[in-house]
C-alpha cells in the first residue's frame, strides 16, 4: 500500500517535475526488444528486474538495427486497460525511418501520433516508481485528461546515464 513519505515529498520537489508539458507527438517507429512485466503498483512487481535485461540485450544489438533515425533511446509501456491485469509490457527500443529490416528476435511497433503530457524525471532508474505513482495516483486523476491506448513513452537522451544521480529523461503518457 501507498504510504506519503518524507522522502517521497522530496522526490516529488528534486527529482521531477510535476507539471508536464503538454505536446503533440508524431508517429514514432521503434525497434527493439519487449517482455511483459508487473508494474509499480503490484505487490510483486519486477520491473527493477526485467527492464535493465531489456535495455543490456538492446544496447548488446543495436548495430543490428537499420534505419535508425536519432541517437535517443525509448521504453514504451503498454497496458490493455481492459483486461484487468497487473502484467505490462515494455519496450526497450530505438527509433527507425522504417520497419523493411527487423533483427531476428526484435520487435517492431509504432508508438502513433497525439497528445501526450511528458514530465521529466531527474535521477536514477530505481527511483522512477514514486513519479509514475505522482502521475497515475495524483496528477491524472485530477486532470481532464484520459489515457489513449494505454501507452506511456520514455525518452532517453544519447548521454543518458543511468548510474548519475542527476540524470534526466522524459516521461510521457499518451492522452485522447
Amino acid at each position: 500500500k501507498f504510504q506519503l513519505t518524507n522522502e517521497f515529498l522530496i522526490h516529488l520537489q528534486e527529482k521531477m517535475k510535476m507539471k508536464p508539458s503538454l505536446v503533440e507527438s508524431q508517429d514514432l517507429h521503434l525497434i527493439g526488444f519487449k517482455k511483459p512485466f508487473r508494474g509499480v503498483f503490484d505487490e510483486n512487481s519486477n520491473n527493477q528486474e526485467v527492464i535493465p535485461k531489456l535495455w543490456q540485450e538492446l544496447v548488446a544489438r543495436m548495430d543490428e538495427i537499420p534505419n535508425k533515425k536519432s541517437d535517443y533511446l525509448y521504453g514504451v509501456i503498454e497496458c490493455n486497460l481492459m483486461d484487468g491485469a497487473d502484467t505490462l509490457e515494455y519496450m526497450a527500443a530505438v527509433a527507425v525511418e522504417n520497419f523493411k529490416e527487423v533483427p531476428v528476435g526484435m520487435t517492431a511497433f509504432t508508438f502513433t501520433a497525439g497528445k501526450i503530457a511528458k514530465f521529466s524525471h531527474i535521477g536514477s532508474p530505481s527511483e522512477i516508481d514514486k513519479t509514475v505513482k505522482y502521475i497515475f495516483g495524483t496528477w491524472l486523476p485530477q486532470s481532464s485528461y484520459k489515457l489513449r491506448e494505454g501507452l506511456e513513452l520514455e525518452i532517453y537522451p544519447h548521454d543518458y546515464d543511468p548510474t548519475d544521480p542527476n540524470c534526466r529523461f522524459e516521461y510521457c503518457l499518451a492522452l485522447q
